[in-house]
């Protein structure tokens, strides 16, 4: 969420020269022109403190932009007051300051109806503690709210702030205004899309050839490359014809928004403007003979109050881009056509093809929800933007980072990302800013970059909070999802609806179905969809609900545990890591961490027999840990953890597990295992190849415990003509 705490500066002294009664009327004043603005930006004014406002953004629905309203929300608070000043120096002789800080960041959300806290959390602090760190009329920004905002806010660094209660110094950024137009696309090139570009392509052909109207429709979920290619269709268009566009905002602006950009750049209408100004302008783009269409535009646009019916406001956008072209053709290019109003979407439904006059071709881009509120609109001959191929996604990684990625962090890259060109963007970003480009690691578990996080965020949202919560009850269980666990995973009361909200996130692309229907299996659209939802939930309840599906496992797996033994040994793991997350170990916490490290340490013996060492290592090592320090089962672990090291050729390593298994505590049946367990290569007679290690024959041939997976391992691998090196 964004939290926004603004503050008048030096009320305190004001306070002093000023009569009880004038002030609050001052104040009152004041607190209306700050509520008003943060309201007419969506944001909840969660309480006023004194002399401070706190808002949020976020509640009771997150929007991918709620970064930027809170800004948008600041500067309109800082304008309201100078206008508010005015006033006050006349009546009073007194002008006032705001000082203002926003951030963003995880917050535990309460419930206002109920009078609890609204939201708490380390963010909520920052923002606080923000405000009182700005200046007279200045806006600080948390690195968080300045990474989602991106190229939208114009903001300078300041010195890192030394804040209360924080340990260390906190990067923020000073307001300096906002970006009045879009940068320019990341990557240089179009990757792939050759199918599609030459749909749109044939499109223009036709009204090229034969003049006329025609409109198109792009569908595609948000990132995935829509806009990026109506830019490279302008591009092949130079020349050819003339290309407009705008966009229909999510919020604040009137129906006929996005012509009114596409006017405003034509005509050369400024936003200082005078009304007639503007309106003289508007004449000079239509000619002279047609002052009454621009009467009614200008009504539409809001330059005047003119008002129009339907039929005249349709008529009147026409005849604009006709003129607009004039004698060559012209493509319009309309984005996020799914949040324009009925009106618009009724002038574009209106669209038909026909022959003759001027050639406009009409590209409306949309997310798939169009499809829901307007289904015309997406009707052929639409175009379908699906996700990259992988080979694709991994040139467009490439092209970014300017670099092939080191293979680890090219898989980690493409999977998370699933083809979405934003994502792949986001996340190569966010991996140079860690520094882990530079060279080859081993794993890399991807993080959710916050543009995306709050993207797809607002998209869960948006499906309303029993679908949600069925999707967060299903990132539990996994990327994949069965029908049954889920349902075994709710509580009573969600699950009679719960093929509606699986059928409302599939409408929504947030879930698939897996191939295998009669398996009634699902899946999450991406990695980072899952990640979103999971992190949307309270560790406490994942704990619950981890533990609760490891139980539902191992009773419905039977005799047949062992092939799931990994995956309960997971579930146990998180929920067991949470608790101790959240609270103190108690006997309950530590006896889940035995059970869960039993689990782990039988999935890594079973590594360890089908000749898997790396698996088991990964397995062993996490048994051991989560086990305790004294428990039986860490010794077990770090003994097979040897074995598997040994395999591995990491005898250092391995020499480091067995020494603690070497310790008292770890005596089995009061013999303790010798302190000088020796790791060495046993080499076979075709040179290059090693197997174990001559401390498991050493235990063999004393009579000491092994565990079974370590003999059989050897049983198999010392052969005749071994030669053993001691």
């Amino acid at each position: 969420m964004t939290i926004l705490f603004s503050d008048l500066a030096g009320s305190t002294a004001l306070g002093e020269r000023m009569e009880p009664e004038s002030l609050r009327a001052i104040m009152t004043r004041y607190f209306a022109a700050m509520e008003a603005a943060v309201e007419r930006h969506g944001g909840t004014v969660e309480k006023f403190i004194g002399d401070a406002v706190m808002a949020v953004w976020g509640i009771p629905a997150r929007r991918e932009d709620d970064a930027v309203r809170a800004i948008r929300a600041a500067l309109e608070m800082n304008a309201g007051q100078e206008q508010l000043n005015a006033d006050l120096e006349s009546c009073y002789g007194v002008r006032l300051s705001v000082r203002t800080g926003v951030n963003s960041g995880e917050v535990i959300a309460g419930s206002a109806q109920r009078g609890q806290a609204f939201v708490t959390g380390d963010a909520v602090n920052v923002a606080a503690r923000l405000e009182q760190a700005a200046g007279a009329g200045e806006i600080l920004l948390g690195a968080e709210t300045r990474a989602l905002a991106g190229d939208v806010a114009l903001t300078e660094p300041v010195a890192p702030l030394d804040l209360k209660g924080k340990s260390a110094p906190v990067a923020a950024f000073r307001l300096l205004g906002l970006r009045t137009e879009a940068p320019p696309p990341a990557e240089a090139q179009l990757v792939g899309r050759e199918r599609e570009l030459a749909a749109l392509e044939g499109e223009f052909a036709t009204i090229e050839k034969q003049g006329g109207w025609r409109r198109i429709t792009v569908i595609g979920q948000p990132g995935v490359g829509k806009t990026r290619l109506t830019d490279e269709l302008a591009g092949r268009l130079s020349g050819r014809a003339g290309v407009v566009s705008g966009r229909c905002p999510s919020y604040g602006a009137g129906t006929w928004w996005p012509i009114a950009e596409i006017a405003r750049a034509a005509a050369g209408i400024a936003a200082d403007d005078a009304t007639a100004a503007a309106q003289d302008k508007l004449v000079r783009l239509l000619g002279e003979e047609d002052r009454t269409t621009a009467t009614v535009l200008a009504g539409l646009f809001g330059i005047t109050e003119v008002a129009a019916s339907a039929e005249e406001a349709g008529w009147a956008v026409r005849r604009l881009l006709e003129r607009i072209a004039g004698t060559r053709p012209l493509v319009v290019i309309l984005d996020d056509v799914q949040w324009a109003t009925s009106a618009l979407h009724d002038m574009l439904a209106a669209i038909e093809p026909d022959r003759g006059g001027a050639a406009v071709l009409v590209i409306c881009l949309a997310r798939p929800e169009l499809a829901t509120v307007r289904p015309e609109l997406g009707a052929p001959p639409a175009v379908r933007l699906e996700p990259l191929p992988e080979h694709e996604a991994g040139r467009l990684a490439t092209a970014l980072a300017g670099a092939p990625l080191p293979a680890s962090i090219a898989a980690a890259v493409l999977r998370a990302a699933d083809g979405n060109p934003l994502f792949v963007g986001a996340l190569v970003r966010m991996l140079r800013d860690d520094g882990l480009l530079e060279a080859e690691v081993p794993a890399v578990r991807v993080r959710v970059p916050p543009t995306i996080e709050a993207l797809l965020a607002a998209r869960l949202d948006q499906v309303g909070v029993s679908a949600r919560t069925v999707a967060e009850h299903a990132a539990v269980i996994g990327e994949e999802f069965a029908r049954e666990e889920l349902g075994e995973l709710l509580d009573d009361g969600a699950r009679p609806g719960l093929d509606r909200h699986l059928e409302d996130l599939l409408r929504h692309e947030l879930l698939q179905r897996v191939a295998a229907p009669a398996m009634n299996g699902w899946q999450f659209a991406h990695l980072l969809v899952r990640d979103v939802a999971y992190q949307g939930m309270l560790k406490k309840l994942r704990a619950e609900l981890h533990e609760r599906f490891a139980d539902r496992l191992e009773l419905r797996a039977g005799d047949r545990l062992g092939e799931y033994e990994e995956i309960v040994g997971h579930h146990l793991e998180q929920a067991y890591r949470y608790r101790v997350e959240l609270a103190p170990l108690k006997p309950a916490e530590r006896a889940l961490g035995r059970r869960a490290a039993v689990r782990l340490l039988s999935a890594g013996r079973r590594a360890l027999l089908r000749l898997d060492p790396d698996a088991a290592v990964a397995l062993l090592l996490r048994a051991a840990d989560i086990a305790g320090a004294d428990a039986p089962e860490r010794g077990e672990a770090l003994l097979e953890t040897a074995a598997a090291l040994t395999l591995l050729g990491r005898f250092e390593e391995a020499l480091v597990a067995a020494a603690e298994v070497a310790e008292p505590r770890f005596a089995p049946g009061g013999t303790t295992y010798p302190r000088d367990l020796v790791v060495t290569r046993t080499w076979l007679r075709r040179p290059g190849r090693f197997v174990v290690s001559s401390w498991l024959a050493t235990h063999l041939s004393r009579g000491l415990p092994v565990a079974p997976a370590c003999a059989t391992t050897f049983a198999r691998t010392a052969g005749p003509g071994t030669k053993k090196t001691t």
